[in-house]
């Protein structure tokens, strides 16, 4: 993955990140605020009704990396 494959995912996408992770905290924060924040959907895996499986991964898989998918079910892995 380069730093440009993101840019080709088409929104509206829905990131999974790691809600007791600081910095992904921070970063939530930020794109909660952000002006085109409809087109991102935030989900934390660390919910309790989260299920990795329904996601085609394990929760394993989705710790300390954050995992996008796109309106094509495109997945888009890593910082």
């Amino acid at each position: 993955m380069s730093r440009r494959d993101p840019l080709a995912a088409t929104p509206p996408v829905t990131l999974y990140h790691d809600g007791d992770c600081p910095l992904c905290q921070r970063e939530v924060a930020w794109l909660e605020r952000h002006p085109r924040r409809a087109r991102v959907a935030l989900v934390d895996i660390q919910a309790p009704d989260f299920d990795a499986t329904a996601q085609g991964r394990t929760f394993e898989e989705m710790m300390g990396r954050l995992h996008l998918q796109d309106a094509r079910g495109h997945w888009y892995i890593g910082m």
